[in-house]
Order: C-alpha cells, then sequence, then structure tokens
C-alpha cells in the first residue's frame, strides 16, 4: 500500500486550509484579533501619556461631583505617571510657546480676590438692591436679604410672598429695545433700524398725542424724539474697541461682529473660552480674566455670551457646595455677574450681556431660563450695562425649535444638533442686535 504526504491545500468539510492542523502554516484569527487590540490600547495609552495634561483639563472643567473626582483622578495619575517618564514634555512646550495657562482667568481662582482687589463689599448687591433699581430679587448674596431668588420650577425675582414686584424693564428683542439703561425709543416688536420710528410716535415710546392736538403746537405734548448718543463718534480710523467674552456660544458672535455690517467700525478681540462659566472660577475665572483685559487692552465694550455651561453646582468662598436652583445658588450667582460688572465700570465703558436662547433638553432649558431672569434683575437700572435678551426670537417658552422665522420674515435653521449652540446665521442676527445696542451709546455713520 503505498501512502501519499498532503503538502498542499486541501478540501476539508466544504472548506480549505493550508498544513496541518496545529501546523507552521495555521493562521489563528483569535491571535490576529488579540494582537490587534493590544497594539490599539498600547496606542491609545502613549497617546493619552502625551497629552495627559488636556485630559486633567478635560477632567477638571466637568460639573461638580463624585463623576468628575473619579475621571480628575484618573487623569491626575496618568499625568504623573507622564511627567516621571516625560513623555508630556512636548505638548506642555506647545502649550508654554503658546501662552496657554498663563491668563489671569487660569491664575485667579476667587471670585472674592476680584471683588476686594475692585473695592466691592460683600453686601454692595444688597445695596444696589434697596435703591430700587430692580435687583431686590437677587440681593443679598450672604444671605441676608429675605427676598428669595428664583425658583428654577418658576423663576420668579420679583420679591417676597406678597410684595408687590417691581415694574419689570423691558428686554431687547429683535427691534433693539433693552433691559437696563437704554433710552426710550423703538416699539418691543418692532424691526426697524435705531432712528428710523418717527420723532414723537407710539413706536418710538412717545407718549401719544392728546385730542386735538396736531401740526407743530403739538411738539411741546409729546416725548422728544430719542436722544443722541453720549459716546464718541466711531470711524473707521478710530474703531470701537470691543472684547467678546463667553464659551463656546461667543464664537461665532465674535465672528459675526468683526465681519458683520459694521466691520469697518469695529476692532474686536474674540475671548472666547469653551466650556467656561461663571459657576466655576476654579477652572476659568472671567471675571478675573476681564479686568486683566481691560487693564491691558482698555475696550470700550465688553459683549459676554455667557451661561450655557452655568447651570451646575458651584462651591462658595468658604468652600460649601451650592446646588443649583437653591436659594444660595442664585444668590451666589448674581453675586459673581455683579462683581463682573461692578470690577469694569468705566465712564467710557459699556456691557452688553446676551441672554441665553432656550435648550432642547428641559434640565438646560429650565437653567437658561433661571439665568435670564437673574442677569435681567442685576442688569436693571443701570447705566452701564445693557441686556440682550433673545429669549422669544428662538422660540420663548414654546416647544423647543431649531428653525426660526428672521428679521427678514422667512424661516431659516438657527439651532445646531446639539440642542445648545446657535448655528453662524443666528449669530449674525444677534450680533445686529448688539451692533443696535452701540448705535445707542455711540455715534456711527449709519442708522
Amino acid at each position: 500500500m503505498v501512502s501519499m504526504e498532503i503538502t498542499g491545500p486541501v478540501s476539508a468539510g466544504g472548506g480549505e486550509r493550508f498544513g496541518t492542523a496545529g501546523g507552521p502554516g495555521t493562521v489563528q484569527p483569535a491571535t490576529r484579533v488579540v494582537s490587534m487590540l493590544a497594539a490599539a490600547v498600547t496606542c491609545m495609552g502613549l497617546a493619552a501619556l502625551l497629552v495627559s495634561g488636556k485630559l486633567v483639563d478635560i477632567a477638571d472643567r466637568q460639573p461638580l461631583g463624585d463623576s468628575r473626582d473619579q475621571w480628575l483622578g484618573l487623569a491626575s495619575d496618568v499625568d504623573r505617571v507622564a511627567n516621571y517618564l516625560s513623555l508630556n514634555r512636548p505638548y506642555d512646550l506647545i502649550l508654554d510657546v503658546r501662552g496657554a495657562g498663563t491668563d489671569a482667568g487660569r491664575q485667579v481662582e476667587s471670585i472674592e480676590a476680584v471683588a476686594a482687589a475692585a473695592g466691592i463689599e460683600p453686601d454692595a448687591l444688597l445695596a444696589v438692591g434697596d435703591g430700587g433699581t430692580g435687583n431686590e430679587a437677587v440681593s443679598g448674596r450672604d444671605g441676608s436679604s429675605s427676598d428669595p431668588s428664583p425658583d428654577p420650577a418658576a423663576p420668579d425675582p420679583a420679591g417676597p410672598p406678597g410684595a408687590s414686584p417691581p415694574e419689570p424693564s423691558p428686554p431687547l428683542d429683535p427691534a433693539g429695545g433693552a433691559v437696563g439703561s437704554d433710552p426710550p425709543g423703538g416699539e418691543a416688536s418692532g424691526a426697524d433700524p435705531p432712528g428710523a420710528d418717527p420723532p414723537g410716535g407710539e413706536a418710538s415710546g412717545a407718549a401719544p398725542s392728546p385730542p386735538g392736538a396736531s401740526g407743530p403746537d403739538s411738539e411741546s405734548e409729546t416725548e422728544p424724539a430719542e436722544p443722541a448718543p453720549a459716546g464718541r463718534a466711531v470711524t473707521p480710523e478710530a474703531p470701537l474697541r470691543i472684547y467678546v467674552a463667553g464659551d463656546s456660544q461667543a464664537t461665532y458672535l465674535g465672528q459675526s461682529l468683526a465681519t458683520g455690517r459694521a466691520r469697518d467700525l469695529f476692532d474686536v478681540t474674540k475671548g472666547d473660552r469653551i466650556s467656561t462659566s461663571l459657576a466655576r472660577p476654579d477652572y476659568f475665572n472671567w471675571p478675573a480674566e476681564v479686568v486683566a483685559v481691560a487693564e491691558a487692552d482698555d475696550p470700550e465694550l465688553f459683549v459676554f455670551f455667557l451661561g450655557a455651561n452655568d447651570w451646575q453646582d458651584m462651591r462658595s468662598a468658604e468652600g460649601v457646595r451650592l446646588v443649583r436652583g437653591t436659594d444660595e445658588w442664585s444668590q451666589e450667582w448674581s453675586w459673581r455677574l455683579f462683581v463682573t460688572l461692578e470690577a469694569l465700570k468705566s465712564e467710557h465703558r459699556h456691557v452688553v450681556w446676551v441672554g441665553q436662547p432656550p435648550m432642547r433638553v428641559g434640565w438646560r432649558d429650565e437653567g437658561a431660563a433661571v439665568m435670564n431672569e437673574i442677569a435681567r434683575a442685576v442688569i436693571a437700572g443701570r447705566d452701564d450695562a445693557t441686556m440682550i435678551d433673545i429669549w422669544e426670537m428662538f422660540g420663548g417658552d414654546e416647544d423647543y425649535r431649531e428653525r426660526v422665522v428672521g428679521p427678514d420674515g422667512e424661516e431659516f435653521r438657527a439651532r445646531q444638533n446639539d440642542g445648545v449652540h446657535l448655528r453662524r446665521e443666528a449669530s449674525e442676527w444677534v450680533a445686529d442686535l448688539v451692533v443696535d445696542a452701540v448705535a445707542r451709546r455711540w455715534v456711527l455713520p449709519f442708522g
């Protein structure tokens, strides 16, 4: 009997195999998968060590809580290993070249330090509220006021139960009216640019003429036209110095101001920082940052679009955790906004605070509404700050909308997929309202 050795491929059970089972020619799929996974894990681990500082930064900016603490501890351990092996030196060198981490917002963790440097007393907001400026609802940072802060379920800065609420200030809508210090002018629902309303008409906020009054003799019976801006003339040769501060919502807004209809009249510096807020000065301290910017560059206008990351727990100066939505939280957040405004106060400077739009997710939407109410109360009555309220522009209290009707009467997509951010076209609309606010305070060669 003749035996034959099979050395080539043979068919067994309808398939092919090379060599004998377990021989040198056998390819094990499981071994290949394990090798690929090991290589991937090794590469990811090496990448984590190379950018360990970034991992710490990402973990640090998460909302306060056990999850953040766990991730921050893990990232810190990775960073320590990377430091020991010197694998993160290239990343740190890049940060040093860029000057990252050297700004005041990263260096100063305490808003109390900013307040002390500016001479702002802890009870200063209470004193302003007692002065009848509309701040009563958010006064008493130290808890000495009996006025409640806005309830997240039903925001209401009106004051204690049974008290007569203060007359609300009109928010700025697409027509350009404003909360705070804006002079009368422009019907709340109109869309005409500043100066387009006839003097003395109802659209400009003037009282109607009495019955029978007409012609030249009736001019003394009506309110005067909107007063001329008190600020300087803004020209291409002497542009208005603007600093745009805020979280990632401020990115498109700053770009729109720099490239919009007043681009030749504005010198815009964009200072947006992603994931920042007033709630977490330990991560980025906005009051400290803008004070440093004011001292170095002296902007005439600060534009804030900030708040998308604020609806989270905070820590007080004493280290006490303040749960979002509580009276203590509202008092602390209003104090931080107040310190920001007070620290920037100057005869030649103005601050524009852009309110939050509605949000798709319920808890975010609730927080946006609360912060808008607090900001409206803090800013009301100030002559150095204006709030631009965009809540109704993007749907108001109705169901969340991705598409809205713009100032030209045409519907357009205003929101990004995350249900938080505005798209560029929507930011351009908001930027136009900022320009309108500027035109009421400085002399622009149009409008």
